[in-house]
């Protein structure tokens, strides 16, 4: 394709004609809604296929996947938050490019709200909802995660080995850091007897530990 037949114009979702169902599945993802031209485009490569957005304006770009080829021509659809985190407006213009991201190993994300890492299992929470909706991450990119009537955004402080990694059907080791609003609770005040030697565990917060995970349909 030509640079200009990779220049889509870029609408969030809630300014389609896509149904309420639709739009809640992509919301919460990266994924991104393209045109059929796209698909016939990009036939011969093994599926599902990456493509990397850039805003061509901040140049600021991400890694993303695709729903679905049903876009009108010349246009993509966003989740709302892709298009805040890249800095795309209603009707932006960005570039499509092909991406090639390899099968990762390892990843440590960051809860921005305590409120996740106390939910009931979290972590597997957090598997259902990556193998569901994200088949590739980029390190710096923020995720959205729906649970209840929550909505949970999470950063990627790391991917391993690449900066941008292909997620499905991967065994990762999935690692989490402090939660941005974590603040850490105040020591206890002991009194040791002079006679005893007592061992004392700090207060500190413990990530959840990295363990081989697959995730996506086998």
């Amino acid at each position: 394709m030509s640079e200009e037949e990779n220049n889509l114009i870029c609408w969030s979702l809630c300014c389609s004609d896509k149904t309420d169902e639709i739009i809640e599945q992509v919301e919460n993802s990266n994924k991104v809604i393209l045109p059929e031209s796209m698909l016939y485009a990009y036939k011969d490569y093994d599926f599902p296929i990456h493509f990397t957005v850039e805003n061509k304006e901040t140049k600021l770009s991400s890694v993303c996947g695709v729903f679905e080829f049903t876009s009108s021509p010349g246009t993509a659809l966003f989740p709302y938050h892709l298009m805040q985190s890249l800095f795309i407006n209603e009707g932006d213009t960005c570039s499509f490019t092909i991406a090639l991201p390899i099968r990762g190993s390892y990843i440590k994300l960051k809860p921005h709200k305590t409120a996740f890492i106390e939910l009931n299992d979290p972590k597997a929470i957090l598997e259902h909802h990556l193998s569901k909706n994200y088949t590739v991450l980029t390190k710096g990119e923020t995720i959205s995660i729906k649970y209840m009537d929550d909505t949970y955004y999470i950063d990627v402080v790391e991917c391993e080995p690449a900066d941008t990694i292909h997620i499905t059907n991967s065994d990762i080791n999935l690692d989490f850091d402090e939660p941005i609003d974590y603040v850490e609770p105040p020591p206890e005040n002991v009194v040791i007897p002079r006679s005893s030697f007592i061992h004392t565990m700090s207060n500190k917060f413990v990530p959840f530990s990295g363990s081989g995970n697959r995730l996506g349909n086998k």
